[in-house]
């Protein structure tokens, strides 16, 4: 398959995932690079762990946003988890209490978050499990699905 159609049909692809198929893509970077500028004009992002090409639109429509999100809440979650994501190392393991806390911090300015309220910790569960399934989180010890059911 084209390393072009791949980057463009994915979020993005990661060396920890798919191994071969983030190698193959890395060989055809220049490729990628200039077809990536010079027709749609988007920037191809590329580190150790992950490549991805930063598909922004010139206007939003609703079926963009991520389907399994229901409020703006979770968007505001998903935004403060990846700022706590981004400071960590990777592979590093953390306490949940931790992000609760460092995503209660984030957003007390933008929407102050109150955890005693139940429509705030399910956000914060369809959250990590988009993060989870997305490869962004790696649960190791306990089950979201197992916590989201309890809360019901």
């Amino acid at each position: 398959m084209n390393s072009v159609q791949i980057l463009l049909d994915r979020f993005w692809v990661t060396r920890r995932q798919d191994k071969e198929l983030y190698y193959q893509i890395r060989r055809d970077l220049d490729t990628v690079r200039k077809f990536v500028q010079d027709y749609p004009g988007w920037r191809l992002l590329q580190n150790e762990q992950v490549i991805r090409i930063e598909k922004i639109p010139a206007h939003g429509e609703p079926f963009m946003g991520i389907q399994s999100f229901t409020n703006k809440l979770d968007y505001c979650l998903l935004c403060a988890l990846l700022i706590f994501l981004e400071d960590r190392e990777e592979n590093e393991s953390f306490l949940l209490s931790e992000l609760t806390d460092r995503i209660e911090i984030q957003l007390k300015p933008v929407c102050p978050i109150d955890w005693t309220i139940f429509s705030n910790r399910k956000s914060l569960i369809r959250v990590m499990q988009w993060c989870e399934m997305n490869g962004l989180l790696i649960l190791h010890e306990g089950n979201l699905d197992a916590l989201s059911n309890s809360m019901k």
